[in-house]
């Protein structure tokens, strides 16, 4: 699970560009990472998103394989393997978007942090009560 909410909106970030790049499954594809003329597979894609959007760091692998658990096929060892095993791009968008509410629910769960108007002004912390 990631460690706060910025972790789980970059994840959001990166899963919303994973649906914006496969285009309804015109660009997805199995077997391999790429296929040279821009089409990739679930990690193919995550890696090019990753490095074009420098989303290094995003728990998004952690979100899409939790989603996958919840996914009624079983036997799936990681990502190649759910990705070649989907019927269709249906499937893979399926769990994408469950891994994309899985990341939007841990970033409503996390306490609202507000920024110390001291600490954020530059001053000395307030000190404490004794």
């Amino acid at each position: 699970m990631p460690r706060d909410a910025h972790s789980a909106a970059r994840a959001v970030d990166m899963l919303d560009l994973l649906i914006e790049f496969f285009d309804d499954g015109d660009r997805w594809i199995k077997g391999k990472l790429d296929d040279g003329a821009g089409n990739r597979c679930l990690v193919g894609a995550l890696r090019d998103i990753r490095d074009g959007h420098n989303l290094y760091g995003a728990p998004t692998r952690i979100y899409l394989l939790r989603a996958m658990q919840r996914s009624p096929k079983t036997g799936w060892t990681g990502l190649i393997s759910f990705n070649d095993r989907c019927r269709d791009f249906a499937e893979l968008r399926e769990v994408i978007l469950q891994a994309r509410k899985l990341a939007v629910a841990d970033i409503e769960k996390a306490p609202a942090r507000r920024p110390d108007y001291r600490t954020a002004r530059g001053l000395a912390p307030a000190a404490a009560p004794a």
